[in-house]
């Protein structure tokens, strides 16, 4: 088991005044909620700094010289201060959150959105359940600092200003004693600050290793049950929340101990001025008013400066959070719209690989002076070795990896003058293995395009050779799929990522090995339906069950990353190269 550190880099300083602005700028388009809630704040805190002054004088003016007309009065004006900070501290608390809710929900629609447009190489490389940590528990680090710290900072300011004021008004010298824990406390949170600032982050990056692992592990369940894996991964996620658990448990341990000392200090504190304080009482020099109300803003005084200590656990985990977040959102697409790129609404289906030299990593290229021209209606399949390079033709061609050289040409334009998102209406691909989203058949096969009518998509699904399936299905199109389309066949997948293809209607269409891994009768089925689908459309087929590609009107053979083979498949029978040799293959297994 590595060790989490090293699982995930932690970044940056403890807080950084970068992070923090453009975390506050999320809040700058809410101006008026913020005006409303500190006002609130504002008068909810006064009101309740009103409340020991008003005991005060109740106890000096009203119980002293047991004048019950005025003991009355202050005690409407006591319950009017309880009013008044109960009302608008309810306000305040909901303008903030729905402040706080909104900013979060826009922050994380921007981070889905944007994690939609960054490349496959990014995709590839980040764990899903990283992924899903950053739009859920960094996020919600970033909200608990919006609609509690900012609460926390201003009102417990205003709150703290507003007592020393008030204790300095009603008698200096115990204003002073009071002052003389303050240094105490600094070096005490100081201290606290200090050891926090990593806990907080290996805190985030347990969590997200911890939902990482639960997210792979749900989808490879299945291949967790055929190895009968269990056990093994049941202890291996054993030792990821351990982990997290001693994260935690390093924060948790750090505030048991620096959260009671400052509630020790807090009650010397108040030892002390009963003492002093009780000792000027009986000699005369202040009154009990004065001793009972500056207790009073004592108790307050120690809690607001608890919450700011706080306040820095918070934002230590938002920095944290934001870290991540922020880092995602600062990332630029490799591939995007040229400044020039235009809409490109029809295409005849004219395809050129010229001089393409190409590699996942710079060092290693597997296209090597790549040439190949398709005529529009062309069906073309690829065949040749696993690794060779047959799927990194799609991959270009769909604008997914940029080549290191070279250039594509669709009717003569370049790729890279055509916007990505037309490039992409126009091919449709039926992938090997065809994901379907959780929803209905009919949502499923509209995904190649939203604003088809019921009649087009039943028309695709005839097309499709899906009637075998609506028929046996009680809701027909409605029914309901599992997430993956549990619940339905491989080979009744693939015929849903047919029907979807057809609908969408490309002008060129690839077909990256879809008869894989599909039975025979089934196989049946869905070459039909691919023929249909191919009528008329510049076709790149990619297979290595050989079957499947015998009727293109060309075959090209791929080793290495060059074209070794060209010709139909009887001319490349009677070469006996390479080809020869997969199909001899084929046909023994």
């Amino acid at each position: 088991m590595p060790d989490i550190e090293l699982e995930e880099e932690v970044l940056g300083k403890a807080y950084d005044p970068r992070l923090a602005r453009r975390i506050f700028k999320l809040a700058l388009p809410h101006k008026r909620e913020i005006v409303i809630t500190v006002i609130f704040m504002l008068i909810a805190s006064a009101a309740d700094l009103a409340r020991p002054y008003i005991l005060r004088l109740a106890i000096d003016k009203a119980l002293f010289f047991k004048d019950l007309p005025k003991l009355i009065t202050y005690g409407i004006f006591y319950l009017v201060c309880i009013g008044m900070s109960s009302l608008f501290s309810g306000l305040q608390s909901y303008f903030m959150t729905r402040m706080g809710e909104t900013i979060v929900l826009n922050l994380r629609n921007d981070l889905f959105a944007h994690l939609q447009m960054l490349d496959l190489s990014f995709h590839n490389r980040e764990k899903v359940g990283r992924m899903i940590s950053r739009l859920t528990s960094d996020i919600d680090a970033i909200l608990e600092l919006i609609s509690s710290g900012i609460t926390t900072i201003i009102g417990d300011g205003f709150v703290l200003l507003g007592i020393i004021v008030l204790l300095m008004s009603m008698n200096l010298t115990l204003t002073g004693l009071t002052f003389l824990l303050l240094p105490i406390l600094f070096l005490m949170s100081f201290e606290f600050r200090k050891r926090m600032r990593d806990i907080y982050r290996l805190v985030r990056i347990s969590i997200s290793i911890v939902t990482g692992n639960f997210a792979e592990s749900m989808a490879g369940i299945k291949v967790t049950k055929v190895f009968a894996r269990f056990k093994e991964s049941a202890e291996n996620f054993y030792r990821l929340t351990q982990n997290s658990l001693e994260a935690v448990m390093k924060s948790v341990r750090l505030a048991s101990i620096y959260f009671p000392a400052v509630e020790l200090i807090s009650a010397c504190g108040t030892a002390l001025i009963l003492w002093y304080g009780g000792t000027k009482v009986i000699e005369g020099v202040i009154t009990i008013g004065t001793l009972v109300a500056f207790l009073n803003y004592l108790g307050r005084f120690f809690g607001p400066i608890q919450d700011l200590t706080n306040i820095y656990n918070i934002l230590q985990s938002a920095m944290a959070g934001a870290e991540r977040v922020f880092g995602i959102l600062d990332i630029e697409p490799k591939i995007k719209d040229a400044p020039d790129a235009v809409d490109v609404e029809y295409i005849e289906g004219r395809i050129d690989f010229e001089h393409i030299y190409f590699g996942y990593e710079p060092d290693r290229m597997i296209l090597e002076d790549f040439n190949l021209h398709i005529e529009p209606s062309e069906k073309i399949g690829i065949a040749g070795p696993t690794g060779a390079g047959k799927t990194s033709i799609t991959n270009l061609l769909l604008r997914f990896y940029q080549p290191q050289r070279g250039r594509i040409l669709i009717d003569g334009i370049d790729l890279q003058k055509i916007s990505n998102r037309s490039l992409r209406k126009l091919i449709a691909v039926v992938p090997q293995e065809p994901f379907i989203f959780s929803g209905t058949i009919l949502e499923n096969i509209r995904f190649g395009r939203l604003d088809a009518t019921v009649e087009e998509v039943e028309r695709a699904c005839e097309l499709a050779c899906l009637g075998n399936l609506l028929s046996r299905l009680p809701r027909g199109l409605y029914t309901e799929l599992g997430e993956r389309g549990a619940g339905i066949s491989v080979g009744e997948k693939q015929l849903i990522s047919i029907a979807r293809a057809i609908l969408a209607d490309p002008r060129i269409l690839i077909l990256d090995e879809a008869t894989s891994n599909i039975d025979t009768e089934t196989e049946k089925l869905i070459q039909i339906a691919l023929q249909r689908l191919m009528e008329g459309r510049t076709s790149i087929v990619i297979a290595h069950r050989l079957s499947t590609i015998r009727e293109m009107d060309r075959i090209i053979v791929i080793q290495d990353g060059k074209i070794t083979e060209m010709g139909t498949h009887e001319e490349l029978l009677r070469n006996g190269g390479l080809y020869s040799h997969l199909v001899e293959i084929s046909e023994r297994g």
